[in-house]
């Protein structure tokens, strides 16, 4: 259901309860667990390949499915602190304005502040990767200035990020990573 809109997965939805009243079984595999508890009678939790444990859905609230993913008691969860600062800061860390890739990602501007996390999302093909590829240096940045920590920079590969403090999870942690 990732690259669908909510109109097309309720109409998934509405045709997997009609198979299941016609007595179909279905598998539904997602990371979504508000689709989940939406359509599903029981869950399967899986981590690292393993069973982890077979539930019915009335009997799983969604705290402990995720304890139950993360391998973690609520318990455990519930001690974990927060690191740091709960304010995000006035002081910007990253600013990005106009700068873009010929041929992935037109110009856009991007202010980060120090303390605060941005989360960038699409469907493949939507730039998301290609805008953090041209901040962190792993695509050229051709058009526009960025700014770390005040001071403009010229980041041509990713070694200069690295160096200016930055670091990078790819969608493909293996082959580039």
């Amino acid at each position: 259901t990732s690259s669908l809109d909510d109109h097309e997965v309720e109409k998934l939805f509405v045709m997997m309860r009609r198979l299941k009243d016609q007595g179909v079984g279905i598998i539904f595999v997602t990371h979504f667990l508000e689709q989940v508890y939406a359509v599903c009678d029981g869950i399967t939790v899986l981590r690292n390949g393993t069973l982890v444990g077979e539930y019915e859905i009335e009997e799983l609230p969604k705290v402990k499915l995720v304890a139950a993913m993360m391998g973690k008691d609520f318990d455990d969860l519930a001690a974990i602190k927060k690191e740091g600062d709960d304010q995000i800061s006035d002081e910007l860390f990253i600013e990005a304005k106009g700068c873009s890739h010929a041929g992935t990602i037109k110009p856009f501007d991007l202010d980060i502040h120090r303390g605060e996390v941005v989360g960038l999302t699409g469907l493949l093909g939507s730039g998301r990767s290609e805008l953090a590829r041209v901040i962190y240096g792993a695509d050229k940045n051709q058009t526009g200035t960025l700014k770390v920590d005040g001071k403009e920079v010229n980041i041509k590969n990713p070694i200069d990020a690295m160096n200016l403090g930055m670091g990078l999870l790819p969608d493909d942690r293996k082959a580039e990573g």
